[in-house]
């Protein structure tokens, strides 16, 4: 009765939420806001940051890949009166990363850069012509800007020092994007004069 219009009205006031639903306690889902009509698949099959979130009663937070995009998940656990009753879980489209870096870059050059390993398997399994790769996930200047000289930037130091015709740059390295069971999605780096 509540749920779904709640969804719609957060939906509206941030065009970044993408899926939201409740499972129970054994991670099955109870409710799902998110194209509800959707009823004949596997309700049972959840994503493991669900799982991780029921069994610590704990808020996770973190990068997760799916199909067709990166989301970044927000999992809160249902505890009322000291009865854990299952866990709320929200997907916010990676879209927010691109326009975040987009704002950076009016004031420096900024890029997201994939872990190499985790990009071979995602482009693996997805559909490339759909994904955020191409709408600039990883670059909306990473050719432009940053190849030219990548395979000089230490990404372990928070700030690297590279000269780029007749300028010197320093690149932060600093943010990190992991995921909530701490595997290493990416970096975004910032390259500044």
């Amino acid at each position: 009765k509540y749920f779904i219009p709640t969804f719609d009205k957060i939906q509206k006031e941030n065009k970044f939420v993408k899926t939201m639903l409740i499972t129970d306690t054994n991670s099955i889902v109870v409710l799902r806001a998110h194209r509800p009509e959707m009823n004949n698949d596997d309700l049972s099959v959840v994503r493991p940051i669900i799982k991780k979130a029921n069994e610590l009663k704990k808020n996770l937070f973190g990068f997760e890949a799916g199909k067709m995009s990166i989301p970044y998940r927000i999992t809160i656990p249902i505890i009322y009166e000291g009865v854990h009753y299952g866990v709320l879980d929200m997907g916010i489209s990676s879209n927010f990363f691109i326009e975040y870096i987009n704002k950076i870059a009016s004031s420096a050059h900024a890029t997201s850069l994939l872990n190499k390993d985790f990009l071979k398997n995602f482009i693996k399994n997805t559909y490339l012509n759909k994904t955020p790769i191409k709408k600039g996930f990883l670059a909306p200047n990473f050719n432009e800007f940053f190849e030219p000289f990548f395979d000089s930037i230490d990404l372990n130091k928070e700030i690297s020092q590279v000269e780029k015709e007749g300028r010197i740059y320093l690149i932060n390295s600093t943010f990190k994007m992991t995921s909530f069971n701490n595997t290493s999605f990416g970096t975004i780096l910032i390259a500044y004069d």
